[in-house]
């Protein structure tokens, strides 16, 4: 065992060390070569660990068997857990597709066995070992009495925080999370809606470092380690949703949020993570164990008449003598918002089927359409340290009228980009009054004072601004057993989007891309010795997309000139692509597609069941062809190309026999860089800078006791770069941080849940300013907010990286729910958010804040109650607005009550 301490010490060391260095004198380069030392070393030690494992084995007894269902059939994904009587040792294996388990290397001795899948009653049962004996014992089920219906008997955990169903959305692999070498967290529909988590925004309650600002009110992806997140359905990646529409989660079933890469598995995407949503209809797998049909009916009402319904509905049936359930569900928003004139209403209807057509070959197919009506919400404009801290806000109208139809501003009216300013210099004062165009700039003296601005009223054009979007998204697959331990499964996945969206002080955008995904996975399991035992993914997909991009966004674009205490006029009200006559061009413009084809590999090595190696690599073929513009209404230039991506990811694990599972993790990835259409920008094309790298490095440790307590804490560094189509440049950023977790359901009434984040974002080189307040380039607020300055932040002299703006470094969210009796509950928690600068360049600190929520609910036989209260204390607390973080900021939404009436049946 030398040889192995030596070798462990060395990667450890290695692991260590490139933990350790400074990133800003790294290129990304070195960091994917030290990355693939990484991986050498760690595949050193899984051979001289099964070289060892032949001379190391012991006389131990080996458990397997088989899960079925009440006629025999097999039940995947079912939690087995083996509980050794006399050290209470616990050891957990999932049954793979074919329904089986299996532990081996276990002392003689008397053990508890417990099994338990969704739809069926736990099943547990003691069973006695000897030496050496090889016992196979199959687990009959047995139907559960209610399957949709929650406990708060006290005898279980109600809401699901904390996790046992295994989940194969990280690496592929069906592994509890507290297994799993990563950051990760599940969160069942029960406790959204118990915690009233609406949008992706809330998820901060629960979900470690995932503080989400404001998207211009649109609520469509989560920021995670200070990056915007993918979008994943099932896990299949969705196309970009950076505000194209809310994401609506009282339509998942349950969400998993995953911090780094996507397994290997599951397609390229960014480093910094991704969202995988399961849509209400994944409950048809357990409908078709149903005796009788289930549903329920949900009805939502609250303050500023935030309105929605729901119904969901499972059934068995037959397709011939094969067994099979559908599952449905609908939902019908329409909510009007604690910020005048903005408001939100959306449709959503899924359906879902499973059918085991033998025991060997299963489908599963379904469906969700989507459509949003919205408008953008952006916030305050005239930041200052002033407004932020007493709401006293600098009022004044234009000196000079611009609109000659007094209803907009438009090409008739001025030249395009009259009214945008770069700023080479910081002192543009010594400069600007020079300017043949500085006039249009002022505001009227007769009309500046200053006054209290309500915290509700902010930049939004009731008359103007709409957001409109549509998706379709549907999936089929075929899981097929070629014999036990081998499975092949075909999965294909269609989504598409449809969307436009406009804001009269400047922007709008019209994006349709779609995506088809047809992928095939070979599963295989490989148990050499009672040491040793293997799980392994191959597989080859393919990946289609095709879109169009456009965005109109210079040429007529303001944000100071509008006067909030004011409103709305012709004179601050811009046209846009579908409020001019001839329609304004789309300046930025994107059309085309690209091919992906993608080979994959995922195994993990156990030893013992204790230690275990997971390592996984891709190779992704991109073939790009676009015709786009990044500026202008000139022609589109063609561009066309093929270059190589992948992604590497490496982990090592240790399952301790104190519940703690000490592991460090590795990755790399050379991954698209999409715009918000899911565009390729034609310009990176001939420089291969469409594909951006980036690196993880991890380590972590958690926990979990008997089913009622779990815990992780990880530490992270990360790097990555993306392209800025408004400079043609590459921006640099890293990240490093601390997350904890903990989740806990004690006492038999007490569910506590706890969500911990510190980080430190920062961007490398200097940021490209949409927008910079006038007072910062030594004009006043008179000569300056009738237009909009930009520029590079290099111009102010600071030295080094820039922290992210907006981001604040620590982050905290503890609650508690208390189930008084069988049938009442309380609710309490808060999230508290450190004070953090609201720009790159701009002085203006954003002080902390606590969001209290509270709720109280009550059960009774068909029906749940529940009543909830949202910053009960009426704390006033201010985000930065994404994009334009030194110029606008958002108001958050003070006190709001509401509730919900649940009939099940």
């Amino acid at each position: 065992m030398k040889i192995h301490s030596l070798v462990g010490r060395t990667l450890l060391s290695k692991f260590a060390n490139g933990v350790s260095r400074r990133c800003k004198n790294r290129n990304f380069t070195s960091e994917i070569v030290g990355f693939r030392n990484v991986l050498r070393f760690a595949s050193m030690i899984a051979c001289l660990y099964v070289a060892s494992a032949v001379g190391l084995c012991q006389e131990a007894a080996t458990l397997s068997g088989m899960v079925k269902d009440p006629v025999g059939l097999v039940v995947p994904n079912a939690v087995v857990t083996l509980i050794n009587q006399k050290t209470s040792g616990v050891l957990t294996s999932v049954t793979d597709s074919t329904g089986a388990y299996s532990f081996r290397q276990l002392p003689a001795g008397d053990y508890r066995i417990q099994t338990s899948a969704p739809g069926f009653a736990t099943l547990e049962k003691p069973i006695a070992l000897t030496s050496g004996q090889t016992a196979k014992i199959d687990l009959l089920l047995g139907l559960a009495a209610n399957e949709q219906s929650i406990s708060v008997s006290g005898e279980t955990d109600p809401y699901s925080v904390v996790p046992e169903t295994p989940t194969d959305s990280v690496f592929g692999l069906s592994q509890k999370i507290s297994e799993i070498p990563r950051s990760v967290t599940e969160t069942d529909s029960a406790l959204l809606d118990l915690y009233q988590a609406r949008t992706v925004n809330d998820l901060v309650t629960v979900v470690p470092g995932s503080f989400t600002g404001a998207y211009f009110g649109i609520s469509g992806s989560v920021f995670l380690r200070g990056d915007i997140a993918d979008n994943y359905f099932r896990g299949f990646r969705r196309v970009e949703n950076r505000g194209n529409y809310q994401t609506p989660l009282s339509a998942a079933d349950h969400i998993e949020v995953i911090a780094g890469p996507p397994s290997p598995i599951y397609g390229p995407g960014r480093m910094g993570g991704l969202m995988n949503f399961y849509p209400k209809t994944v409950r048809s797998e357990g409908a078709k164990w149903l005796e009788a049909g289930r549903g329920s009916i949900v009805a939502r009402y609250g303050q500023y008449e935030d309105k929605a319904g729901s119904a969901e509905y499972g059934l068995p049936f037959k397709i011939a003598s094969h067994r099979s359930g559908v599952y449905a569900f609908f939902e019908d928003k329409d909510s009007h918002s604690f910020y005048k004139g903005v408001f939100d209403r959306y449709k959503i209807g899924q359906i879902a089927f499973d059918t085991e057509l033998s025991p060997k070959l299963r489908l599963a197919y379904g469906f969700q359409g989507f459509h949003d009506q919205g408008i953008q919400a952006l916030g305050w404009n005239r930041v200052s340290q002033d407004l932020v801290d007493h709401q006293t806000y600098l009022a004044g109208t234009p000196a000079i009228n611009l609109s000659s139809n007094h209803v907009n501003i438009g090409p008739s009216d001025m030249q395009a980009g009259e009214l945008n300013t770069f700023a080479f210099q910081q002192d543009m004062g010594a400069v600007f009054p020079y300017y043949g165009n500085s006039s249009l700039y002022a505001l009227d003296p007769a009309t500046i004072h200053t006054v209290t601005l309500p915290l509700n009223r902010i930049m939004v054009d009731t008359g103007g601004d709409f957001l409109s979007a549509t998706t379709y998204t549907g999936y089929f697959d075929v899981a097929y057993e070629i014999k036990p331990g081998v499975t092949f499964k075909n999965q294909s996945f269609y989504d598409r989007l449809d969307s436009q969206k406009f804001s009269s002080y400047g922007f709008g955008a019209n994006y349709k891309p779609w995506t088809v995904e047809n992928k095939s996975t070979l599963s295989f399991s490989w148990n050499p010795s009672r040491i040793v035992s293997m799980n392994a993914f191959a597989g080859y997909d393919y990946t289609r997309v095709q879109t169009t991009a456009g965005e109109e966004r210079d040429d007529y674009q303001v944000v100071d000139r509008r006067d909030l205490s004011v409103g709305v006029t012709a004179n601050d009200r811009l046209q846009g692509p579908w409020t001019s006559t001839p329609a304004i061009p789309f300046q930025y413009l994107n059309i085309g597609t690209y091919n992906d084809n993608g080979l994959f590999w995922l195994s993990d090595v156990a030893f013992w069941n204790r230690l275990v190696f997971t390592t996984g690599a891709r190779f992704d073929r991109y073939s790009p062809d676009f015709w786009g513009r990044d500026s202008g209404n000139g022609a589109l230039t063609h561009e066309t190309a093929k270059n190589n991506g992948g992604l590497f990811t490496g982990s090592v694990s240790y399952r301790t026999p104190f519940h703690v599972t000490p592991y460090v993790t590795a990755a790399t990835s050379r991954f698209l860089d999409l715009g918000q259409g899911n565009e390729i920008d034609a310009s990176e094309i001939p420089g291969g800078t469409y594909i951006q790298p980036s690196t993880l490095y991890e380590g972590g440790v958690k926990t979990e006791l008997d089913q009622k307590f779990f815990a992780s804490l990880g530490f992270y560094r990360q790097k990555r770069s993306a392209w800025d189509s408004q400079t043609l440049s590459l921006d640099y950023f890293k990240n490093k941080g601390v997350e904890l977790q903990a989740r806990a359901f004690l006492l038999k009434r007490l569910t506590l849940t706890g969500a911990f984040t510190w980080q430190q974002p920062e961007q490398l080189n200097a940021p490209f300013l949409l927008a910079i307040s006038p007072t910062l380039l030594g004009l006043t607020p008179q000569q300056g907010y009738g237009g909009k300055f930009e520029g590079v932040a290099s111009i102010f002299g600071h030295k080094g990286a820039f922290p992210v703006a907006g981001q604040p470094h620590w982050v905290a969210s503890p609650f508690a729910t208390v189930n008084i009796t069988r049938n009442v509950g309380v609710l309490l928690g808060t999230t508290w958010v450190a004070s953090v600068k609201a720009g790159y360049v701009s002085s203006v600190i954003l002080p902390s804040y606590a969001l209290w929520r509270g709720s109280a609910f009550y059960r009774r036989k068909n029906y749940e109650f529940n009543v909830g209260v949202n910053n009960m204390f009426d704390a006033k607390y201010f985000q930065s607005q994404y994009l334009f973080e030194d110029s606008l900021v958002k108001p958050g939404e003070l006190r709001n009550v509401g509730g919900t009436v649940k009939y099940s049946f």
